[in-house]
């Protein structure tokens, strides 16, 4: 904003003519982006496989077998971006002048002047509290197998349990 005052006064005989002239700008500003979050996978997951018994009538019961084939397996994964603009603030663009001039009067005349210009102001920019999580995820995958039987027990576990986690951010 540009503001400009102009005074002119020509005092007639025996006088004092008195100027004054002010400019006063102001101004606030506030910028924001907000307080934004992105979450791509917060999971929780459990896999269990369990395997207990006693395996009878192998060999009239001298022979206990259980086979376990395959395993649990989690597999979990996340993407998460957060994007935000420029925050611009300004609090006070402006410019001002006040301009006087006195003419001449008559004998004993004269001219008291006075001006101010006054620029105040207060800004504040920011991009939000900006958080990203890709995964953020807790995985369990368990696997137990109790074999009794006879005189001989056997347990077969094929393939072991597996956690498969990943993320981006």
């Amino acid at each position: 904003m540009t503001l400009a005052v102009a005074l002119f006064a020509v005092p007639a005989f025996g006088q004092i003519s008195s100027q004054g002239g002010g400019v006063g700008n102001s101004g606030t500003a506030d910028a924001g982006t907000g307080g934004n979050s992105a979450v791509g996978n917060q999971s929780g997951n459990t896999t269990v496989a369990s395997t207990t018994g006693t395996v009878t009538g192998l060999l009239g019961g001298l022979l206990g077998v259980n086979v376990n084939l395959g395993a649990p397996q989690n597999t979990s994964s996340g993407n998460a971006a957060v994007t935000t603009g420029p925050a611009t603030a300004a609090g006070n663009n402006s410019a001002g002048s006040v301009n006087q001039a006195s003419g001449g009067g008559g004998f004993g005349g004269g001219s008291l002047q006075s001006g101010s210009v006054t620029n105040s102001g207060a800004a504040d920019a920011t991009t939000g509290g900006n958080s990203a999580v890709g995964n953020q995820s807790t995985n369990a995958a368990t696997q137990t197998q109790n074999v009794a039987g006879g005189l001989l027990g056997i347990g077969i576990i094929i393939g072991g349990p597996s956690n498969t986690s990943t993320g981006n951010a």
